[in-house]
């Protein structure tokens, strides 16, 4: 008995890991990945070595110039000098300041790159809020109403509901 109930658990187990993984690898992006490995705190130290590639990949795929000042980020060279890497800058300093620090010794693109990676937001209320509002015009009753007019619909009622 004791013998099944082991079993069954790591079949459990395992059932719930395949899941888990395959929801992270919907829900973690290499953009997510790039701002980690960019951190000036995380610098990506807890990323996989496969992780640190892709986010790099997406880098060398969105901002091909940024490549360079990710390996000199990597390799703490210049501009990037030693102690602005302390635990005493890094955890005073909010992460787009750091990188703004470093305004006119990087490319102004690389910084603009920067600004977007570390201020997007991490929420995915403002989409479900979205999903809401066709639940409220797209129901059973106007179940045949066509995509583009239910986006439309929806562009007026979140219009007429700001306040």
């Amino acid at each position: 008995m004791l013998l099944v109930f082991s079993l069954h658990s790591i079949v459990i187990t395992w059932v719930f890991m395949t899941k888990f993984n395959a929801r992270y690898k919907q829900a973690i992006t290499p953009a997510h990945l790039l701002p980690n490995l960019l951190h000036p705190t995380l610098q990506g130290k807890k990323l996989k070595s496969v992780e640190k590639e892709e986010a790099v990949q997406y880098a060398s795929d969105t901002w091909p110039s940024m490549v360079p000042t990710i390996i000199k980020f990597q390799a703490k060279t210049s501009p990037f000098q030693a102690c602005k890497f302390t635990d005493e800058v890094t955890k005073d300093v909010e992460p787009l300041a750091w990188w703004q620090s470093h305004a006119g010794m990087i490319p102004d693109e690389n910084l603009a790159a920067m600004k977007q990676l570390l201020s997007a937001v991490a929420a995915s209320s403002g989409v479900e809020r979205v999903f809401s509002s066709y639940g409220l015009v797209q129901s059973k009753l106007r179940n045949r109403l066509g995509t583009d007019k239910a986006a439309k619909l929806v562009f007026l009622y979140k219009a007429l509901n700001m306040n």
